[in-house]
């Protein structure tokens, strides 16, 4: 196909590989990708009539911060005419989504780089968007994720936004080197980007990063932030903190007495409620301890479950029965069922009660989430739990390993295919959940497997191959 030539409206000098020679942007726009197989391939962008383009809705990201509202950037020879230049660039836009998933996977790596560094925010968005595909089908390469992690210090909040919301799944970059020429750890380059973000959105991103992967150099960043925002997300960091015992005894003097000096509005946040809870009982602070003890029974069930958190996690669990006994807990699994949607805070806090629980309340607290088929979080609380030699929950774990689809942890507790087998039959009911405890028993107990048990399985018909494994 002939590139048509239209009269020039919009010139990228310095654009990225993905344009690589200068070229025109037209009303009539059409997008130039070279193709690295010795062969050019050209698309048509979308038409745009008179109306504008019907594709716009489909830009990513949605949120381009504020387009229409920019001057003139590094890369753009503008035509004059701002409208026109917003409408170009969103035409450039729209025209990578289109276009950029018919160009080879190989192609794209080679790519991406320079899409990352566009002098385009809207380009290093798209481009991060392009990591986060990749990355979740495990083909990002670490030179991708670390540009991608170095743009939450991008100046454009949309970028920041973008790059940010993807550090948790980022696992496998250690170093990410700095612009004079250093390298420095993942976390630490996180921690010090939160040190001196301004934006508030994007300090909540950099602080639900270290909620799951704490780190000792967040706890100054995350401290300081419980005195200018954003707070919340402060709290559950510095909870996740403490709870990897990453915090000296020094910051939790710190964090504790600015708990206690906080506003009023600010103290009644259900994340802060369980920071101040966890730090009154792990100061051993009696009178703190004796103020928020009623706030068990607080009619705000998000109060009463914060403050038992923060409790439970700091192992005050002797005191008062109250707290901690079959009844709260009930309350905490009842209140569940009136909301069916997930909520991590209420998990942590059902499972913080039930591992410090007797067997006999253990037992009634799992039949409880067991009724509500709270698979995952049954296997969860039951792993962590030392009692195994109760035989009741043994039986118990190893269920809750069946139902969660846990099957290394239902081996570990089951070593013989007879239990695995009585699973396999109270399934009958259910023939996709039947059919992969039967190849999972074909799998691990073939050699273990009586004439008369394989016979039953009937393993010729079941496909146990690896890409079958559920």
């Amino acid at each position: 196909m002939d590139i048509v030539r239209w009269k020039p409206k919009l010139v990228y000098s310095e654009s990225v590989n993905s344009l690589q020679e200068s070229h025109t942007l037209p009303r009539y726009s059409m997008l130039k990708l070279h193709h690295h197989f010795g062969q050019t391939l050209v698309f048509s962008a979308c038409f745009i009539a008179t109306g504008g383009c019907d594709s716009l809705e489909r830009i990513t990201p949605r949120n381009i911060d504020n387009m229409s509202e920019k001057g003139p950037i590094l890369g753009i020879a503008s035509n004059g005419n701002p409208a026109s230049d917003v409408t170009d660039r969103r035409r450039l836009i729209d025209s990578y989504v289109e276009y950029w998933p018919l160009i080879s996977s190989e192609d794209q790596h080679e790519r991406l780089p320079k899409v990352l560094k566009d002098p385009i925010p809207e380009l290093r968005a798209f481009g991060v968007e392009r990591v986060a595909i990749l990355l979740r089908d495990g083909e990002a390469l670490d030179e991708e994720l670390q540009l991608v992690v170095k743009l939450i210090k991008d100046k454009y909040q949309t970028v920041q936004i973008t790059a940010a919301k993807l550090l948790p799944e980022i696992n496998v970059v250690d170093l990410v080197e700095q612009s004079d020429g250093t390298t420095i750890g993942l976390s630490e380059f996180v921690a010090l980007a939160l040190k001196d973000e301004e934006r508030q959105g994007i300090a909540a991103l950099e602080l639900e990063f270290f909620q799951t992967r704490p780190h000792p150099d967040a706890v100054d960043p995350s401290i300081s932030r419980l005195r200018s925002g954003p707070v919340g997300p402060a709290a559950k960091t510095l909870f996740a903190l403490l709870n990897a015992d990453m915090v000296s005894d020094d910051q939790k003097n710190r964090i504790f007495k600015h708990v206690q000096r906080s506003h009023l509005s600010i103290s009644k946040l259900p994340s802060f409620i369980t920071l101040n809870a966890m730090l009154s009982a792990m100061l051993v602070d009696t009178k703190v301890q004796q103020e928020l003890i009623p706030l068990l029974k607080s009619p705000d069930k998000s109060i009463a479950m914060a403050v038992d958190q923060g409790f439970a996690s700091a192992g005050f669990a002797e005191h008062e029965t109250i707290l901690y006994g079959p009844d709260s807990i009930q309350d905490l699994i009842e209140q569940k069922a009136l909301d069916a949607e997930d909520d991590p805070d209420w998990d942590a806090a059902v499972f913080a009660v039930a591992i410090k629980l007797d067997i006999t309340s253990l037992i009634h607290a799992d039949d409880m989430l067991k009724d509500r088929d709270m698979s995952s979080l049954r296997h969860s609380i039951l792993q962590a739990v030392d009692a195994y030699q109760e035989e009741d929950l043994l039986t118990r774990r190893f269920n809750a390993a069946i139902a969660a689809s846990e099957w290394d942890a239902a081996e570990a507790t089951r070593t013989v295919p007879e239990p695995w087998i009585e699973a396999w039959k109270l399934k009958a009911d259910e023939p996709t959940t039947a059919d992969a405890i039967k190849k999972q028993i074909i799998l691990r107990f073939q050699d273990k497997l009586t004439a008369s048990e394989r016979e039953l399985l009937d393993p010729v018909d079941v496909d146990v191959s690896p890409e079958q494994n559920p």
